[in-house]
């Protein structure tokens, strides 16, 4: 005598990004901590960049990477992240293209913060949509002097 068990297990769609800050392009900060991330001088070039992860438990489509300063008028400019897959497997992650810009004179001197936001679209459902303020507010990502 069989007895299958039958069951199903719901769909669980998450995703997570993580946004890192460097002075020189090699060694990497986690963003989220203002005690963690570097000085940056005038006339430097600061560098970022997101790794973002599919931590549900179905594909996530149409993955797209935002940044806005927060708040707006510090000088401080929004940052384009390319190179991020479009689609993540269950568990899969990616990091973005370096992004990078020059801090300038107009840049208010002190903590810049600023929020990368990513969302993806579950196979069905409402979007999938965390960003790195999740837990830690706002992101401070640099300090300029």
């Amino acid at each position: 005598d069989n007895d299958d068990a039958n069951y199903t297990i719901p769909a669980n769609p998450r995703i997570d990004i993580e946004k890192e800050v460097s002075a020189d392009g090699v060694n990497w900060s986690d963003a989220d901590d203002p005690n963690t991330g570097p000085s940056i001088p005038v006339g430097s070039t600061v560098y970022f960049r997101v790794r973002v992860e599919n931590t549900g438990n179905v594909a996530l489509t149409n993955i797209t990477v935002t940044d806005a300063i927060v708040p707006p008028g510090t000088g401080a400019l929004p940052v384009t992240f390319t190179g991020v897959v479009s689609s993540l497997a269950p568990g899969a992650f990616d990091f973005s293209d370096t992004a990078s810009y020059v801090v300038t004179n107009a840049m208010s001197a002190g903590n810049h913060e600023d929020r990368a936001t990513v969302t993806g679209t579950p196979p069905t459902g409402p979007k999938s949509n965390f960003d790195t303020n999740l837990t830690a507010g706002t992101n401070v990502f640099a300090r300029w002097w």
